[in-house]
This record gives C-alpha cells, sequence and structure tokens, in this order.
C-alpha cells in the first residue's frame, strides 16, 4: 500500500481535514453561525447591531427629561448657565452618541455577536467600582473617592504597573483638589472618615 494512498486513522488531524457535514470546521467559523432563513439572520443581525444604540439612546431621553425636570432657583431661572445647563447639555451628547453608534455603516465581516465574556466583565466591573464610587463619596470624601475610583478603573483595564497605579490617581486627586478647592476656593465636604 503507497504511502499517500493510505486511510488516516480514527482521531489524526488528517480524518477531519474536510469537516464533517453540519458541524464547524472551527470554533467561530462561519458554518455556526448560519442557521435559519437569511431575513431571520437580517432581523438578528439588526436587533443586535442596533440594541446597544437603542438602549443608550433610552438612557439619554430619560436622562434629559429628568435635567429639564431640575428645579431653578428664581435669581438662575433667567441666567443662560444654571443648574441645568450642564445635565442638558450631557444629554444631548449622549443622543448624539447614541445616533453615531446606531447609523455607523456595517462591515462586510461582521456577524452580530455582540461583544465577548471578557468584555462584559469588564464592563461589569466597571459598573460596580462606579457603584461604589457614588457609595464611597459620603464616607471618604470626594478626593479619595476619586482616587480609589481610577486605581480600580486601571486594574480593571489590564494595567499593571506600581508606579503608574499609584501616581496617575494620587496626581489626579490632587491636581483636582489644587483646582477645586484652593484656586477656586470651593468648599468640598471631606465626608465623614475625615471630617
Amino acid at each position: 500500500m503507497a504511502e499517500g494512498s493510505r486511510t488516516p486513522r480514527l482521531g489524526h488531524p488528517e480524518c477531519f481535514r474536510g469537516g464533517l457535514r453540519g458541524f464547524p470546521r472551527r470554533p467561530g467559523s462561519q458554518a455556526s453561525r448560519n442557521h435559519g432563513t437569511p431575513w431571520l439572520r437580517a432581523i438578528e443581525r439588526a436587533v443586535t447591531r442596533r440594541l446597544p444604540a437603542l438602549v443608550l439612546a433610552a438612557f439619554a431621553a430619560v436622562y434629559l427629561w429628568q435635567a429639564l425636570a431640575i428645579p431653578l432657583d428664581p435669581w438662575s431661572a433667567s441666567e443662560s448657565v444654571n443648574a441645568r445647563t450642564l445635565p442638558i447639555a450631557y444629554a444631548v451628547l449622549l443622543l448624539l452618541v447614541a445616533v453615531g453608534i446606531g447609523i455607523r455603516p456595517t462591515r462586510s465581516n461582521e456577524t452580530g455577536s455582540t461583544g465577548s465574556a471578557l468584555g462584559w466583565r469588564r464592563l461589569a466591573s466597571h459598573g460596580v467600582v462606579i457603584v461604589a464610587f457614588g457609595v464611597l463619596i459620603p464616607l471618604a470624601g470626594l478626593w479619595v473617592s476619586l482616587g480609589a475610583l481610577l486605581f480600580a478603573c486601571l486594574l480593571i483595564a489590564g494595567e499593571r504597573r506600581p508606579l503608574v497605579l499609584v501616581l496617575a490617581p494620587l496626581g489626579t486627586s490632587v491636581l483636582a483638589w489644587l483646582l477645586i478647592a484652593v484656586v477656586l476656593d470651593v468648599y468640598i465636604d471631606p465626608g465623614l472618615w475625615f471630617s
């Protein structure tokens, strides 16, 4: 029997070179995603691509509605910059970002997947850290909480250099404190732990 004409052994890589009918050739290949009718795949792609933009736009609309409901003092109602200005600007910018995400062109190799598990885990970790920041502000004060927030976010983002992990949050907190508390002379509550 010639070397090229022998049958490959079961479990040998040559046995599966052509792939099996109905199974993808490798994990993540196109064959695993091509299921259903073409119109069903088109709807699935449109929904998974547009869903983040729709959720962001809905959040921005609710935020804008709440920003417009902020009560104003009689003396600041006629001013151009008041308590509503910055929240309204944030809401409008968030709406513009949502529209930009929603109308961006589709790449030909885009499959409709919304991201990897690692990306969602990092996003959830950032969400937990931001909530912890909000809880920590009344206890530790704004500047300590800001340093802790930046430190945790750098860790989540994958930064491991000790000098960057210490100096970036500390420098940002100190510079913000100098600008707000010293230069502008705005009182910021130091928190329950430091008062």
